[in-house]
Parts: structure tokens; sequence; C-alpha cells
């Protein structure tokens, strides 16, 4: 008989692989110093706010999904599967809501 599955326990081990991606692609775009970086460029440079560019990234990843998923064909880009999209837009929910949280709290970011 086939071993059953708990899908609270798949979805703990995919939401640790997110974190752990999350740390890796904070450290190649954002740095020790200020953890929302690369995302806040958008409101410095006077595009829109923080939390609407972190919206469009993520409306990107949703597009992605959609071509992807409407195709039934593969990705061309190897490191960009559909799995991949979905964590990325796991980790931008993340994000969002971390960044959000500090905003309340009125705390700087910190790694």
């Amino acid at each position: 008989m086939a071993e059953i599955i708990n899908p609270v326990d798949t979805a703990d081990g995919i939401a640790k692989e997110c974190i752990d991606l999350m740390r890796k692609k904070n450290h190649d775009y954002a740095g020790p110093q200020d953890f929302f970086k690369n995302l806040t460029y958008c409101e410095k440079l006077g595009i829109c706010s923080t939390q609407q560019g972190m919206l469009v990234r993520m409306s990107d990843k949703m597009s992605r999904l959609s071509t992807l998923i409407g195709s039934g064909e593969a990705a061309q880009v190897k490191d960009e599967s559909i799995d991949d999209t979905l964590r990325d837009m796991v980790n931008y929910s993340l994000l969002m809501l971390t960044y959000r949280k500090h905003l309340r709290m009125g705390e700087p970011a910190k790694p």
C-alpha cells in the first residue's frame, strides 16, 4: 500500500525551500545592509510605491504562469519552471507581508 503523504508536511517542506531561496536571493539582490533595497528602488526613482512595485513583480509572475500553463510547453529558461515561478510568488507575498509589518512597527528592515 502506498504511503499517505500529509499535505501540511509537504507545504512545510516547500515553505522551508522558499525561505532558503529568499535568503540566497536577498544576498544577491539587496545585501546585508538593507533587506528591501532592490524592492524600494521604484519608490526612490519616483515610479511608484514600494508596495505597488512588489505588485508589479507579482503580476509579472502571474503572467509567466498563465503563459506556461496555458501553452503546456516547458519553460525555455531552464531555472524558471512553473514551480520556480510559484516559489517566487510565495516569496514576494512573504516579502510584502514583512515589509508591511515593518512599516506598521516603524522599524527599519534588518536582514
